[in-house]
């Protein structure tokens, strides 16, 4: 049986760290999400299933802080963040 892919939400203000990580990561078996804001990045949370988050602390629209505080609070998974 194959594993499932594991999933990872990129979040970055800068479109070109986003695009670089994208094309780095293109040909690697992992089910890769790239968003600009926090909101996207909740919005993500909700309907996909995300295994690690690797976000920029400052934010358009959070700092990493609230980001994550509003993150664990809104999904099944608060256990797992840090």
């Amino acid at each position: 049986m194959k594993n499932p892919r594991a999933g990872i939400l990129f979040i970055d203000n800068d479109t070109s760290i986003l695009t670089t990580l994208e094309h780095l990561l293109k040909h690697e078996d992992w089910c890769c999400y790239f968003v600009n804001t926090g909101s996207q990045a909740l919005d993500i949370l909700q309907t996909q299933s995300i295994d690690l988050v690797v976000s920029e602390v400052e934010l358009s629209d959070y700092d990493g802080i609230q980001y994550t505080e509003r993150s664990a609070r809104n999904t099944q998974r608060s256990s797992d963040y840090f």
